[in-house]
């Protein structure tokens, strides 16, 4: 039998207090009524009680604040309460009353989480969180469990469970819960996958470094190390040349020793000033060329500002509404009338904010360049000055004996700070090539490590079942469902494919049939999975499934309505036959379904709640669509001739 997960009542709290609950105690609960009642909203308060973030609309938006369930989870009965003045937390009550939380919806520290608790309710918390998504996310049950038991309206007929981007974790999900993997194998493959990503970011990282090294001859590594063996040689004759400088220039006059060595600083602080000017040239030129850019790209947008263009013509293509015929208001220009978002084209102001604030960057950055090159000249300056003026001192004290060797010093000092920075640059890229190699033995090793992870991750079959046994026992379910609905246009060709465990049926694909088509086949599905799992004792997967108005899918015309009478008539006599099986006190299961009517033959099997236009989910509103506080819209009967003034 499935994992207990089944409502028990729900009631929802508005400004003036508790309501009546609902009672959802029953195999099979219908809540129907016309469009614009609330139904879809009872099953998003559900779903918001358990922890799943939910949009309300209308009515409940404005007035509801609380929901309240009490459900059974795994067993035991619990009551979940969760207010929308703190949405972030839910308060959970034992069924005598005692607290057993509050558990916030999002990790916040060592509290577990609604989703953990939950899951640990079910028995498959250690399951799920042996898991690891991309990003090293964690499978829940709000995102990743829950899907399986609420079809939603807006997506029944747009995918199976859960859309193509969460396709690896639905599979993985289902894997799980129908014994065809292990806790203990998904941990390897997410360990597996984890550092296929570091290995592919490093392999990436080593690529970009190794092309920008050989991208030209001057940062090959032989190249490099051969020009670092030549300066090393020119540095030790420029180092033996300076030393005989200094000693014939000591020897040559004494008097000029201290002279001397200022000349050699200022020297070397010319040349260190030089380096710095140039560096500022660069830079300043650099940020001219972004103010360019910038500039131009701003010319650009005013061209197309400016220039004339043929006003959006968008009609409407469904003149009124659907269900009741009022007239839809005309969309603002130049936004779509669908989304209301702004058409391609219509967001020049948006643009110009961001290349205003690139061109002010721009701007502040040549500023800022300026000023440094100008300061970096004038320090080149002053040390040309000083250099200069040091020299005339020099010859001055030393007269025609000194200054032939203080000219040789400041030369040889030049030149072998010139061989010096060279060799730091050189040093550097060599370096570079050293971490290159070290990445590549790194990645190697990974690798290796990454092939003996893969060798490990092999399931053991006693410890899961057959994915053949499982697809075949699926494949029966699944093909008496869709034969017993009567599925128009179809030859009874229904199978579940082992790899994606995604229904195919007269070798369609789910998104290559029709509408209504798709809904049933979405619906069937499911029922299936429900299905299998209340055969088999050891599948894990909660018994429980909530259906959001499949008949606004399947179509209004009378085929249309006759499978939706289908689906749900197969599917009571099956319950009916399980019940009959195994007996009243064994329930482990419940259907949900929300719809705007139901057959009569259909509607006396179920418990019935019955929504009407002035009777809603959310009771006793005289006007359910006005904002609480917001003025009353007075039509022309409302007032006698006498009382209108002019």
């Amino acid at each position: 039998m499935s994992i207990v997960l089944t409502m028990q009542r729900l009631r929802i709290k508005t400004a003036a207090g508790w309501q009546e609950p609902y009672d959802l105690d029953a195999p099979m609960v219908a809540i129907i009524g016309p469009v614009d009642t609330g139904k879809s909203s009872l099953l998003d308060a559900i779903a918001y009680a358990l922890g799943r973030e939910i949009d309300f609309r209308g009515a409940v938006d404005y007035h509801l604040t609380a929901v309240e369930l009490t459900a059974r989870i795994g067993g035991p009965i619990f009551t979940l309460c969760r207010y929308r003045g703190n949405p972030d937390q839910v308060e959970v009550f034992d069924q005598a009353g005692t607290p057993e939380g509050p558990f916030p919806i999002t990790t916040t520290g060592r509290t577990p989480t609604l989703s953990e608790w939950i899951l640990e309710q079910l028995g498959l918390a250690d399951m799920f969180a042996a898991v690891r998504l991309t990003g090293r996310k964690q499978l829940d049950f709000a995102n990743s469990l829950l899907p399986y038991c609420y079809l939603t309206q807006p997506d029944i007929d747009r995918h199976i469970i859960r859309s193509a981007r969460h396709n690896k974790a639905r599979v993985q999900v289902l894997r799980l819960l129908f014994e065809l993997t292990t806790a203990e194998h998904e941990h390897k493959l997410g360990e597996i996958e984890e550092h296929d990503i570091a290995i592919r970011q490093m392999v990436a990282k080593e690529k970009t470094i190794s092309e920008f090294l050989d991208e030209t001859h001057a940062t090959e590594r032989d190249a490099v190390r051969t020009e670092i063996a030549r300066l090393r040689g020119e540095e030790a004759a420029a180092i033996a040349r300076l030393n005989r400088a200094r000693s014939s220039l000591q020897e040559a006059s004494s008097v000029g020793t201290e002279q001397q060595s200022r000349l050699e600083r200022a020297a070397t602080e010319h040349a260190a000033a030089e380096t710095a000017y140039d560096k500022h040239l660069r830079l300043l030129e650099k940020a001219r060329d972004a103010v360019a850019d910038a500039e131009e790209a701003l010319a650009r947008l005013t061209d197309l500002e400016t220039a004339p263009a043929a006003e959006p013509t968008l009609s409407l293509v469904q003149p009124g509404c659907p269900e009741c015929g009022s007239p839809l208001s005309p969309a603002p220009a130049g936004t779509c009338y669908l989304c209301r978002n702004l058409i391609p084209g219509m967001d020049h102001a948006e643009q110009r904010r961001h290349l205003v604030e690139d061109y002010q960057r721009a701007v502040a950055t040549e500023k800022h360049e300026r000023e440094e090159a100008r300061r970096a000249h004038r320090h080149l300056s002053d040390a040309l000055s000083a250099r200069t003026q040091l020299r005339g001192h020099l010859d001055t004290s030393t007269y025609d004996t000194a200054s032939p060797y203080v000219g040789q010093v400041s030369a040889a000092a030049a030149e072998l700070a010139g061989i010096q920075a060279s060799l730091g640059s050189l040093t550097r890229l060599d370096a570079a090539h050293v971490r290159v190699d070290q990445q590549r033995e790194r990645i190697e090793q990974l690798r290796a490590e990454q092939e003996q992870r893969q060798r490990k991750a092999v399931l053991n079959p006693a410890d899961v079942r057959n994915l053949d046994d499982v697809v075949r026992e699926l494949n029966l379910a699944f093909r008496s469902i869709i034969r017993g609905i009567g599925l128009p246009n179809a030859t009874g060709r229904a199978e579940i494919h082992p790899d994606t465990l995604l229904p195919i049926v007269d070798d369609q694909k789910f998104l290559s049939r029709g509408g209504g088509a798709r809904s049933a086949v979405s619906i069937g599905y499911s029922l299936a999975l429900l299905r299998y799992t209340m055969e088999r004792s050891t599948a894990q997967l909660p018994g429980f499934l909530a259906i959001d108005s499949p008949q606004k899918n399947f179509g209004s015309n009378s085929n249309d309505q006759a499978l939706a009478h289908r689906v749900y008539e197969r599917f009571l006599d099956y319950l009916d036959d399980v019940q009959k099986r195994h007996g009243a006190g064994t329930r482990t299961y419940q259907v949900i379904v929300v719809d705007n009517d139901l057959d009569k033959s259909i509607a006396k099997r179920c418990l019935v709640h019955r929504f009407e236009r002035d009777r809603g989910f959310i009771r006793d509103l005289t006007d359910p669509h006005r904002r609480p506080g917001a003025a009353q819209q007075l039509a022309f009967d409302d007032f006698d001739d006498d009382t209108v003034t002019p």
